[in-house]
């Protein structure tokens, strides 16, 4: 079986901005190249492609000392959750001198790789992808080229939106707005704090586009009367809106009112972003959609679909996320937070975006290790906040974007309960555990975006469920077949040790794996 690395890109230095760019690198028939004006190929052993091939009748010189490198991990001190990004490394020959103009005249990062996987005697263009990413960075020796690679990862590690008020005016804003992020408002938002637009039309605006409904406008906490939609923001700066009532242009996101304005603060609810294909809530909807609008990422082709599907089988929970112009998170920020714990964000290897809800290991694994393939395994402690075990946790629901402690008169009780608070809770908890393990944990609270309290209840269930009871973390090194398991995958490991002597199901929470040794090691959580 051999390895190949298959890369694309643009952007080298000076007056090859407008070629093109790939590494592909080989192990046994494996390839990485790179591809200017000037392309680069190498591989552990001499090896020519076919015609029909992509690269086809390409000749790859022997060089390759290293094919690949890389650790994917969804570990850390809050637990097995949140985005998962890979980082490794490739590393070519250069005994010879032959790389050591590259710093001079060419930039590898930023250009994508591909490693693929197949046996000699087949053809290249059948081999199958078993890492797709990027060259991070590189450097040149006198003995080697070595080249940083990370998966995709790195696309949403770019600010939430790049739209910004200009300050001419109008729907632009003013001095006050130029150079302010327009917001962003997804799913079910409560009481959010619109950005003031034009303070003479008592325009505002909650997403910077179409979003499905603006259903209510408070003035300190009293509603206003709707008016109607308009279908153009010109319209709506037109408009001869009647006293204590709203106005809306859904099309682009923003209202006006007539009310006489006395240090009153104006909040709404809002049914955010309405574009493509339409308004969507779910949990996985949303953050499908965020990336979609927001990144370079392509929806579907950028996007692993059944993992979609099968998070919104799972998790079909209703969410709200609110953007004002002053927030800076990033994409990747974003969708952690809205995703909690409980479930994972990442790259598969073949470089398409997937999302999964963390659960215990599913009864059918992906593959099975048992002393034929083990070299070691070592039992290891669990991340901090999952041991001792929790016995409370708490999701939370029902978000309040504007904290307000300062009411019209008019206001009913109910409405002033909420209004006081941020995050209401549902919550889980074992007598048992406690009982059990004396100085069990209560966790930190998880989410806040959910819309709906039985959603946050079932979590709250879910998550109980999933770590009170004893569990472990395995670290295996196999001495055999690497690059076939992906992070979440369930495997059975059957070992006479600790509780792995009749065999025992672990989900797959870190890998990393080498080409040149063909090893892997793997931690598994179950």
């Amino acid at each position: 079986m051999s390895f190949g690395l298959f890369p694309f890109g643009d952007r080298p230095f000076g007056d090859l901005s407008e070629s093109g760019t790939s590494f592909v690198v080989l192990h046994g028939r494996a390839s990485l190249t790179v591809t200017f004006d000037y392309a680069i190929y190498a591989a552990s052993r001499s090896f020519l492609t076919g015609d029909d091939d992509v690269p086809a009748d390409t000749y790859f010189s022997g060089t390759l000392a290293q094919p690949l490198s890389f650790k994917r991990s969804a570990i850390s001190g809050d637990g097995f959750s949140g985005f998962v990004e890979g980082q490794g490394e490739l590393v070519v020959n250069n005994g010879d001198g032959f790389y050591d103009f590259l710093p001079e005249f060419y930039a590898l990062d930023g250009r994508g790789l591909e490693v693929r996987y197949g046996r000699d005697s087949d053809d290249y263009r059948t081999w199958f992808t078993i890492f797709k990413g990027t060259a991070s960075d590189f450097h040149v020796d006198e003995t080697e080229l070595r080249v940083d690679l990370q998966d995709f990862g790195y696309k949403l590690e770019i600010p939430l939106t790049e739209s910004t008020y200009s300050g001419s005016g109008g729907v632009n804003g003013g001095d006050d707005l130029e150079g302010k992020r327009k917001p962003l408002c997804y799913g079910y938002c409560s009481n959010i704090t619109p950005v003031l637009v034009q303070s003479t039309k008592q325009l505002y605006q909650v997403n910077d586009g179409p979003v499905q409904a603006i259903s209510a406008v408070y003035a300190n906490g009293v509603a206003l009367d709707f008016d109607q939609d308009y279908g153009t923001a010109a319209a709506l700066l037109a408009a001869a809106i009647p006293s204590g009532d709203f106005a809306t242009c859904l099309a682009c996101g923003l209202f006006r009112i007539n009310f006489l304005l006395d240090g009153d603060v104006i909040t709404c609810d809002a049914e955010g972003d309405n574009s493509g294909s339409g308004f969507v809530s779910t949990q996985g909807q949303v953050i499908r959609r965020i990336v979609a609008n927001l990144s370079a990422l392509t929806d579907p082709d950028d996007f692993y679909v059944p993992a979609f599907d099968k998070f919104e089988t799972a998790q079909p929970f209703e969410v709200g996320y609110y953007a004002d112009h002053n927030d800076t998170s990033t994409v990747s920020e974003t969708v952690t937070r809205i995703m909690g714990y409980g479930g994972t964000i990442g790259f598969r290897r073949n470089g398409k975006l997937e999302i999964k809800v963390f659960e215990a290991p599913g009864p059918v694994p992906a593959m099975r290790f048992d002393e034929t393939e083990i070299v070691d395994i070592r039992r290891e402690r669990l991340p901090d906040n999952l041991t001792p075990p929790p016995y409370k946790w708490r999701v939370g629901y029902a978000r309040n974007w504007t904290v307000q402690d300062e009411l019209a008169g008019a206001v009913g009780d109910e409405r002033r309960a909420f209004l006081a608070e941020e995050v209401r809770y549902a919550v889980a908890e074992s007598a048992a555990v406690k009982v059990n393990h004396p100085f069990a944990q209560e966790r930190d609270p998880v989410g806040g975006y959910f819309r709906n309290e039985e959603d946050a209840q079932g979590l709250a269930d879910r998550l109980l469920a999933l770590h009170a009871d004893s569990a472990s973390l395995y670290r295996l090194t196999l001495g055999t077949r690497p690059f076939s398991l992906e992070i979440s995958d369930t495997i059975t490991v059957t070992f006479p040790r600790f509780d792995l002597t009749t065999g025992r199901n672990l989900r797959v929470v870190e890998i990393s794996e080498n080409a040149s040794s063909n090893a892997i090691e793997i931690v598994g959580f179950g």
